[in-house]
C-alpha cells in the first residue's frame, strides 16, 4: 500500500483521508463562509477587508491527494453492494445517489466494476418506471400484462387522438396547456417513465459492450435478459410524440447473443486446454491465450447485424428455433420464435397473470412448479433403486401404484404449466405451416369481430370520424393472429378453447390499449368474441383439412417440420416436450445458435444438397447416416456392467442379427480408448447401460475430440441431465457432446428402470428404421398406442421424430419414463437397404 505524502499548507487548509478519499484542494479559498453577526461580525469583515491582495499572492498550490487504486476500487465496489441492496428494498433515489457516487471513482470507468455499476443502475430506472407507469391509468397493467415484439403490423403507432375518439375533446389543439392535471400531465408522466427506460437501454449497452470482453456468464446472462425486458416495455410504451428509438434486433436478439458468446468461450477454452502443454499439477496453470486473432466478440451491434444472416437464413424452412428465456426475478418467461427468412417474435409471458384477472385463481410460480417438479423426481429415482426389494408381501402392488401416482402427478404438473404460465400463447411452438390465403380470410373475419365487440371501434365507425374514414386502424401482426391458429385444431371433437381464447383476447385488447385505442374492460363482451373467434377458427382448420386430404391423396406430404429449443440453464430440467401441446412433435434441443450453427454448416458440407437424393432420403434437411452397401459404420455397447441380463435378453439376439456390421462390446466393460474410437469413426453408437457411461470414458476425453462423428444414443439413468453450478453454467454428458460436435445425442433427464426403457428404446429403433419393425420382442405390457401427430405411414422418421412416437405409445409410463427422454442436436435420418 502506498504511503500518502500531504504537504503542509496555510492554517486554512485541510487534508480529508477519510472513506470517501476525495480529492482535497488546500488553500483558505476552500472552507465555505461563515455567517456572523453583531461585533464578531464586524471585525471578521475587517480583517477580511485588509490583507485579500496580500493573502491571494502569499497562498499556497492546491494539495492533491489522490487515493490508492485499489482502494478507490474497493470503495466503489461497496458503494454498488449498497446500492444492490438498497435497490431489493425498492428505495430508488437512495440507490440511484449512491451509484452515481460509485461512478465518481476515477478508476471505475476503466475496470472491471463498470458493467456491474450500469447493471445496478439499469435496474433502478427500470423498477423506478415500473412505480411510475402503476400510476398512469392505462399503462398500470402492463406488469401483469403480456408484452409481444412486433405487435402491430409494421410497428406502426397512431397518436392518441387519432385513435381514440374519446380524446377529441381534449385534444392538444384544442389546449393542452389549460389541461392542466388532465391530458397533460399524463403525456408528461408518459415521457418521464419512457426516459427512464431509455436511459436503462443506454446503461445495459455500455455494461454489454464491456461485459462481453471481461464480464463473467452470469452478469452476460442478466444484461442480455434485461435488455431485452426494457426493449419490450420500451416498444409498449412508446407513443407517436415519443417513439422509442430502439433497434429491433436488441430486442430479438439480446439473448442469443449472450448464449452465443457463452459458447464460443467454452470451445476456445476447450481447444486451447486440449492444445497447452501437460503439467504435473505442481506448478501454476499458464493462461490461456486466444488460437486465434479473433476476438471473442465482434461488438454488440455488429453481431446485431450478423445474427439474423448468419445463424438464422441458414435454418432450413420447415424448422423452427424457439427460445425460453427466464427473467432475473424468476416472474416472466420470454419466448422468441425465429425462422428463416422472417422477423422473429418475442412475447413476454407474466407468468402469474391468471391472478392478476381473477383474484379466485391459485397461484403457481415459477418456484413451486420447479420444486413440485424435482420433488417428483427425487422419488421417481428413488423408485428406481427401491425396485430389487420385492420379497415382502404386497411390495410389488405397492412400488406399481407408487409409480402410477407419479406419473399422474407428472402429468398434472405439466397441464399446469401449461395452462397457467402458457395459455392462449402455447400456440407459439405448434408446427403448422403458414396458409397466407386462409390466413387472410381469419385476420378478415377476426377484425370484423373487434370491430362488432369493441367500444371503441364501434364509436369510430359510428361517428364516420376521419381516422375510421381513412382506415387507420391498429392493425395486429400476423404473428399474433397465427397464436389463434396455433391453438390447434378447433374442428375435432370435444375441442374447448375457452380459456386460452380468452386469454389471447385480453392480450390483443392490452395491445390496443397500449397503442392509444381505449376500451373499458368491463364494457367489452369476452364470451360473444371467444364463441366468434372460435367459429372463425373452425372454418380456418376446416379449409386446412381439406387442403391436406387433398393433398395427401395427391402424394404430397409435408416432411422434416422440427422444432429447436434453445433454454435457459434453469429450464433445461423441464421436459418440456411432453406437454400437452407438443405431445408427438419433432422437438430437439441445442445448447446456442452458435452450435446449432456448427452442426447445419458441417451436415452441408459433408452431404450433397437437399432436393439432390435422387428422391430419397436427401430430400429432408437433416444429419444423414447411410448404411446401405457397407457404407456407414456403427458400434452398440450392451450390458457392460454385466448385471442387465434383461437388456441384453432383449436386445441382444436383434442387434447381432439386424446389425451384423456393427462392432459391438458386450457384458464387459469398455476401455476409454475404445470408448473414444466408437465416437471419433462410427456413425451410430448405442449404449445399453448404466448411467451415461460416464463411469468408461471421462468428459474431458469427449470435449478434447477433433469430432465426435457419432450420434448417441444413451439408453441408462439420468444420462442426459445437466448439473446445475449456480451462477455457472451447467454441466453434463448431454453438453460434452454437443462440445465435440455430435450431431445429437438421446439420453434421459432423470432415473429410469430397465424393463421400461428398453421397451422405450426397441420401439424408438424400429420407428427410426434401424431395426425392422419387430425385431425386438414386445412384452406386452407397454401401451403401444400407435399414436404420434407425424405419423406418416413407412416414410422414413428421423431421430426426434421416433422418439416423439416412441413416447406416445413406446413404454408403460408416458410421463415417469418416456416424459424423460430427450434429444440433444438435429434431426438424424438412416437408411438401409
Amino acid at each position: 500500500m502506498k504511503k500518502l505524502k500531504i504537504e503542509e499548507g496555510s492554517k486554512g487548509t485541510t487534508a480529508r483521508g477519510g472513506v470517501g478519499g476525495r480529492k482535497v484542494v488546500g488553500g483558505g479559498g476552500v472552507k465555505k463562509p461563515v455567517r456572523k453577526t453583531g461585533a464578531a461580525g464586524a471585525r471578521a469583515a475587517a480583517t477580511k477587508a485588509k490583507p485579500v491582495v496580500k493573502a491571494a499572492a502569499a497562498a499556497p498550490e492546491p494539495v492533491v491527494v489522490v487515493e490508492d487504486a485499489q482502494l478507490a476500487k474497493l470503495r466503489a465496489s461497496i458503494l454498488v453492494q449498497k446500492a444492490v441492496l438498497m435497490l431489493k428494498q425498492k428505495e430508488w433515489a437512495g440507490a440511484q445517489s449512491i451509484l452515481s457516487e460509485a461512478a465518481s471513482a476515477t478508476t471505475v470507468k476503466s475496470s472491471d466494476l463498470l458493467p456491474t455499476r450500469q447493471l445496478a443502475m439499469a435496474s433502478c430506472l427500470l423498477g423506478m418506471s415500473m412505480e411510475q407507469m402503476a400510476q398512469d391509468p392505462v399503462f398500470s397493467v402492463i406488469q401483469d400484462s403480456t408484452i409481444s415484439f412486433p405487435a402491430l403490423s409494421g410497428m406502426e403507432r397512431l397518436s392518441l387522438v387519432q385513435a381514440s375518439p374519446m380524446k377529441a375533446a381534449t385534444s392538444p389543439k384544442k389546449g393542452a396547456r389549460a389541461a392542466g392535471k388532465g391530458e397533460g400531465a399524463k403525456d408528461l408522466s408518459q415521457g418521464v417513465y419512457v426516459d427512464n427506460l431509455r436511459e436503462a437501454h443506454d446503461y445495459l449497452l455500455e455494461a454489454h459492450s464491456v461485459a462481453s470482453k471481461s464480464g463473467d456468464s452470469a452478469l452476460i446472462h442478466k444484461i442480455s435478459g434485461m435488455l431485452q425486458h426494457v426493449g419490450l416495455f420500451l416498444t409498449a410504451t412508446s407513443s407517436s410524440r415519443t417513439k422509442a428509438t430502439i433497434h429491433s434486433a436488441q430486442t430479438s436478439y439480446s439473448v442469443e447473443l449472450a448464449r452465443n458468446l457463452i459458447w464460443r468461450r467454452e470451445r476456445k477454452a476447450m481447444i486451447q486446454e486440449k492444445h497447452a502443454p501437460r503439467h504435473d499439477g505442481t506448478e501454476w496453470p499458464p493462461a490461456l491465450q486466444s488460437v486465434t486473432s479473433r476476438r471473442s466478440s465482434l461488438g454488440f451491434t455488429l453481431d446485431l447485424h450478423k445474427i439474423q444472416r448468419d445463424y438464422i437464413d441458414i435454418v432450413p424452412k420447415n424448422w423452427n428455433v424457439i427460445s425460453i428465456a427466464l427473467s432475473e426475478g424468476n416472474q416472466d418467461l420470454c419466448i422468441t420464435k425465429l425462422q428463416a427468412g422472417q422477423n422473429p417474435f418475442v412475447i413476454r409471458l407474466p407468468l402469474e397473470r391468471a391472478t392478476s384477472r381473477d383474484a379466485d385463481s391459485d397461484v403457481f410460480n415459477f418456484q413451486q412448479g420447479r420444486s413440485e417438479l424435482l420433488d417428483i423426481i427425487k422419488e421417481i429415482n428413488a423408485t428406481c433403486h427401491s425396485a430389487k426389494d420385492m420379497n415382502q408381501k404386497g411390495a410389488k402392488t405397492e412400488w406399481w401404484n407408487a409409480r402410477e401416482a407419479l406419473d399422474e402427478r407428472l402429468k398434472e404438473l405439466l397441464e399446469n404449466i401449461e395452462q397457467i404460465w402458457l395459455g392462449g400463447f402455447r400456440g407459439i411452438f405448434s408446427q403448422h405451416c403458414r396458409k397466407a390465403d386462409l390466413l387472410a380470410r381469419f385476420q378478415k373475419s377476426f377484425l370484423a369481430m373487434m370491430d362488432k365487440h369493441l367500444p371503441s371501434r364501434r364509436q369510430v365507425r359510428g361517428k364516420k370520424t376521419k381516422a375510421a374514414a381513412a382506415g387507420q386502424k391498429v392493425q395486429l401482426d400476423l404473428n399474433i393472429l397465427e397464436l389463434f391458429i396455433g391453438l390447434g385444431d378447433a374442428t375435432r371433437p370435444g375441442t374447448d378453447f375457452d380459456d386460452e381464447l380468452t386469454d389471447l383476447l385480453y392480450f390483443v385488447v392490452d395491445i390496443l390499449q397500449f397503442h392509444g385505442e381505449r376500451n373499458a374492460y368491463d364494457e367489452i363482451d369476452f364470451d360473444s368474441m371467444v364463441v366468434e373467434t372460435f367459429d372463425a377458427l373452425m372454418g380456418y382448420h376446416s379449409a386446412v383439412n381439406e387442403g391436406r386430404s387433398r393433398s395427401s391423396r395427391g402424394g404430397e406430404e409435408e416432411t422434416g417440420i422440427h422444432t429447436v429449443l434453445l433454454l435457459d440453464k434453469a429450464l433445461h430440467v423441464f421436459p418440456w416436450e411432453s406437454l400437452p401441446c407438443m405431445q408427438g412433435l419433432a422437438i430437439s434441443r441445442m445448447p446456442s445458435l452458435a452450435c446449432l450453427r456448427r452442426l447445419i454448416l458441417e451436415q452441408r458440407l459433408s452431404e450433397p444438397p437437399v432436393g439432390e437424393g435422387g428422391g430419397g432420403l436427401l430430400d429432408v434437411e437433416g444429419h444423414h447416416v447411410d448404411f446401405g452397401k457397407g457404407k456407414g459404420k456403427g458400434a452398440y455397447i450392451l450390458n457392460p456392467s454385466g448385471d442387465l441380463a434383461a437388456t441384453q435378453k432383449t436386445f441382444g439376439p436383434a442387434l447381432e442379427k439386424n446389425l451384423s456390421s456393427f462392432e459391438s462390446i458386450i457384458s464387459r466393460p469398455p476401455t476409454e480408448p475404445e470408448f473414444e474410437r466408437f465416437l471419433a469413426e462410427k456413425d451410430l453408437l448405442l449404449y445399453f447401460g448404466h448411467g451415461s457411461g460416464a463411469q468408461y470414458i471421462r468428459g474431458r476425453t469427449i470435449r478434447r475430440l477433433d469430432r465426435c462423428k457419432a450420434a448417441v444414443l444413451l439408453m441408462g439413468c439420468s444420462s442426459a441431465a445437466l448439473t446445475e453450478a449456480g451462477e455457472f453454467e451447467p454441466s453434463g454428458p448431454a453438453w460434452n457432446y454437443m462440445l465435440s460436435g455430435s450431431p445429437a445425442v438421446v439420453g434421459t433427464l432423470w432415473d429410469v428402470t430397465d424393463r421400461d426403457i428398453d421397451r422405450f428404446a426397441g420401439r424408438m429403433l424400429e420407428t427410426w428404421g434401424v431395426l425392422p419393425k419387430g425385431a425386438v420382442e414386445d412384452d406386452g405390457k407397454g401401451r403401444n398406442t400407435g399414436k404420434g401427430k407425424r405419423a406418416r405411414g413407412d416414410k422414413k422418421r428421423s431421430l426426434v421424430e421416433a422418439v416423439a412416437e416412441a413416447r406416445e405409445g413406446g413404454c408403460r409410463f408416458r410421463y415417469v419414463t418416456a416424459a424423460g427422454v430427450v434429444v440433444y442436436g438435429v434431426p438424424v435420418y438412416v437408411w438401409k437397404e
